[in-house]
Formats: C-alpha cells, structure tokens, sequence
C-alpha cells in the first residue's frame, strides 16, 4: 500500500455513502459492483491477471467518480493519487504486467502482487518510497 495521505478525510467514509446517493451516477451502482465482483472472481479463477486489473481499476474509479459527482462534490485522490496511478498504468503498459490496483475512499493506493511477481514488487516498492511511504507484506 502506498500511503499518499495520512491526514484525517475532510470527509467521512460513513458521509460518504450518504453522500454518493445523491451522484448522477449512483443508479445501478450497486448492480455495477456485484457484476464486477463475480467478473473479478472468474478472471481470479481463470488466472486472467490481465483481466482482473481491469476490473479492479474500472471498480475503484466508478466509485471515486461517485464522489466527484454527487452534491456537494469533493474528491479524496489527490496530486500524489494521481502520480501513483498513471506510474503503475504506465508501468503495466510497458511490462504487460503488474499489480491489481484499488483504491478505497481515501487517497491511499493498494497493490495486489502475485507470488511470481516478487522482484517486480520490490522495484516498484523501491521506486514509490523516493516519494510516499510504502507498507509492504514482502
């Protein structure tokens, strides 16, 4: 996990989800979620590791486009969100390869590496703590 922000969230997880209800963009949100789940769980079955960054990279942006949305507005990536996700993108567009990325409601970023992935891991890892704290399992 690459810690981006550790202040406290302007707002709340638990404003958010009152909040969110009222985005443009909430209706079928829920349906929108279970869909992917049940994608993510047969890509994870068939090691489509392609695939499944797909969707949890479609998953976390659908719900922070909910943020950004609803009324008041307010995001929680920030500038240094941002770096992070267009590195690994760009990363994974090079490679081929890479990390499952999420985000949940904050600014911090998530990496799921597979166990065949460690080198890669540790490169990465050593590139993100130039910039970010970084807390590994590895």
């Amino acid at each position: 996990m690459i810690i981006v922000e550790d202040a406290k969230k302007e707002v709340s997880s638990s404003e958010a989800h009152k909040l969110v209800a009222k985005s443009s963009l909430f209706p079928g949100r829920i349906e929108r979620a279970e869909k992917r789940l049940q994608q993510l769980k047969h890509s994870l079955q068939t090691q489509n590791w392609r695939e499944s960054f797909e969707i949890t990279w479609a998953e976390f942006w659908d719900m922070h486009a909910l943020f950004a949305t609803c009324a008041p507005p307010f995001m929680y990536m920030t500038a240094g969100s941002q770096m992070v996700l267009e590195g690994i993108l760009d990363f994974w567009q090079r490679q081929g390869d890479g990390p499952l990325v999420t985000m949940d409601a904050g600014a911090n970023v998530h990496f799921l590496w597979r166990e065949d992935q460690k080198e890669m891991s540790e490169t990465q890892k050593n590139h993100w703590q130039q910039h970010f704290r970084v807390i590994s399992s590895s």
